[in-house]
């Protein structure tokens, strides 16, 4: 483990070395406006509270982190580098809990105020507010790294005990100098990682402030143009809420020469079939391929394929009383797993059927490359046949229907109305489960526009347990950290939609985690993952249904960074080159 973790250091340090060629290097000319397009109606940049995946380049893009994943000069990777920070984290003792995070001097908000450290510690503050309760502040309380009381801070309004912020782990040590403190060892890299996401991004303070409600229970901060201010590689200088969104480049930019374009502009283009005509107008840069798009243009010298980024799952709502509460019972969801034939519903969407939680693009070995779902502790408890047994489905709905008392049921399920993958899952769960369960046993169908279908799956949250019946979505989840992944269904994670709530596993995901045993031995961490994986099937935390390799087509007139999908990173649009005079 000694040997990876100087291996990390070597890594880290050689990118900060390429880096220095970004701002020392022969400056290259900005052209051209990237257009992209979006599915999601993004109405809100709040880094504390944006949960759309669509969002990540407009964020990071606009604002400073301490630490950015960038491309490294030679296109071969990415790597991370300082941006709000000066230099790597410094570790202040031998167990590695406190660390010092210097603060680059001379950074600017758009308005011209100076950046310091306390522009940082008050985002984060905001973030883990116990009056604001933001989407992301789990996030931010323990992701890689778990900060010192900044859960008990967030969380005080309900536990009762009073958590002052200046026992939090996060502290403004001088200007320029900011402190984190962890509850248990971590490693360098683990730091960095946690301080390059999208909730670390610096929000600015004046205006937080302006936007923050009477009772400081809401913030509109990031609503409209006039409610964000930029401070990154780009300025944005165009924002209609659900509509388009504009950033151009920032000439004070720390490291200018990284961003080769003029301007990043994105749209909101819903239905897939527009988005490819737009393409084929030329008024996008890039289209995701739809499976049926994807044979058409599968020998066009545009396409590019990416790996999975996500298991689709169908959610099961286990706290809804409705139905004499069968949506809680455990038959039931037994049910519902082996009565899903994911290698039919894969040959529909062209995807690869999945009876497991960690997706194909999951890394079990960085170092190695070994996939996660190659390794042999992850297969020997997942089921034959992708998981389809309609004998035993049938059975296991028996049981669950005497056990409630029911001899019929109706249910519904939502889902974005814009996913073509969604709605012919859903149209085939419609017909092929009465085939299984009986004639009893129905399902309606209830598209929803994606956020809205988002918003509705976690009303759970605010006690309104008949929010949803079950819901088909899917986690974007870390392909490096596998332990870390697992978060998702942990009852601590704030942005997670499922209601699931189990001490055993969350247990594991903590050791898994934080324990040095575990951080210093990969064996015995990817173990604990194996179990992770195992509770959540075995409980049927979701119902795994498929993954399915990404294909889009994107313009010869772009030049991206790699030629090839980064894992972990994926192509890096936003520091994409545009062949002039096209």
């Amino acid at each position: 483990m000694k040997r990876r973790v100087v291996s990390l250091l070597i890594a880290l340090v050689f990118a900060l070395t390429c880096f220095g060629a970004y701002a020392s290097g022969e400056e290259t000319k900005p052209y051209g406006t990237l257009h992209m397009y979006t599915t999601a109606e993004i109405t809100n940049l709040n880094p504390h509270e944006n949960t759309d995946s669509d969002a990540e380049d407009l964020i990071k893009g606009t604002l400073l982190k301490p630490y950015a994943e960038v491309p490294t000069e030679d296109g071969s990777t990415s790597h991370y580098v300082p941006e709000l920070a000066a230099e790597l984290p410094i570790p202040q003792n031998d167990e590695q809990t406190e660390w010092i995070i210097p603060i680059r001097q001379g950074l600017t908000w758009e308005n011209g105020d100076k950046i310091t450290a306390h522009d940082f510690v008050y985002s984060m503050k905001m973030a883990l507010d116990p009056k604001l309760l933001t989407s992301r502040g789990a996030s931010v309380a323990a992701d890689y790294i778990t900060i010192v009381n900044a859960e008990k801070y967030m969380s005080q309004a309900s536990s009762g005990e009073a958590v002052d912020f200046s026992e939090v782990g996060i502290q403004e040590v001088d200007e320029y100098t900011v402190k984190i403190i962890c509850e248990t060892y971590a490693e360098q890299i683990d730091v960095i990682r946690q301080l390059g996401r999208k909730w670390a991004t610096i929000v600015n303070e004046k205006l937080y402030e302006a936007c923050m409600s009477e009772d400081r229970t809401s913030c509109s901060y990031g609503t409209s143009l006039d409610k964000w201010m930029s401070c990154g590689a780009f300025i944005l200088t165009d924002f209609q809420p659900g509509v388009s969104y504009t950033m151009k480049r920032n000439e004070n930019y720390v490291f200018p020469d990284l961003i080769k374009i003029e301007a990043y502009n994105m749209v909101v283009v819903k239905d897939a079939n527009t988005a490819l005509e737009l393409f084929l107008n030329g008024e996008l840069d890039q289209v995701s391929l739809s499976a049926a798009a994807k044979e058409q243009y599968e020998d066009d010298p545009r396409i590019l394929e990416a790996p999975a980024s996500t298991v689709n799952t169908i959610s099961i709502n286990r706290l809804n009383p409705d139905h004499n509460g069968l949506l809680g019972n455990l038959n039931f969801r037994k049910a519902m797993f082996y009565g899903v034939d994911r290698i039919t519903i894969a040959k529909m969407v062209k995807g690869i059927p999945a009876n497991y939680i960690l997706g194909q693009k999951v890394l079990g070995n960085v170092e190695t490359g070994e996939k996660y779902r190659d390794l042999a502790g992850a297969q020997e408890y997942l089921s034959e046949n992708c998981g389809y047994d309609p004998v035993l489905a049938k059975e296991y709905y028996d049981k669950a229907m005497a056990e409630v008392g029911l001899t019929e049921v109706a249910l519904e399920i939502i889902y974005n109305e814009s996913s073509a993958n969604y709605r012919t899952t859903a149209e085939y769960l419609e017909q092929s489960l009465p085939k299984i369960f009986g004639d009893g046993f129905s399902i309606k169908l209830n598209p929803m526009e994606k956020n809205l279908a988002k918003t509705q799956r976690k009303q759970w949250q605010k006690g309104v347990l008949n929010c949803f019946d079950f819901s088909i979505g899917s986690w974007d989840t870390s392909s490096l950290a596998p332990w870390n992944a697992m978060k998702v269904y942990c009852a601590w994670y704030s942005n997670r939609t499922d209601p699931i709530f189990d001490d055993t596993y969350d247990a594991l995901w903590e050791e898994a985690n934080n324990a040095r045993k575990a951080k210093e031995d990969l064996a015995y961490r990817l173990d604990l993952v194996f179990q992770m994986e195992k509770i959540a099937l075995d409980d049927v935390f979701v119902v795994p249904l498929y993954e399915v390799p990404s294909f889009s087509l994107v313009s010869e007139r772009v030049n991206l960074p790699f030629d090839h999908y980064v894992p972990g990173y994926g192509r890096g649009y936003m520091y994409s080159s545009i062949t002039e005079g096209n």
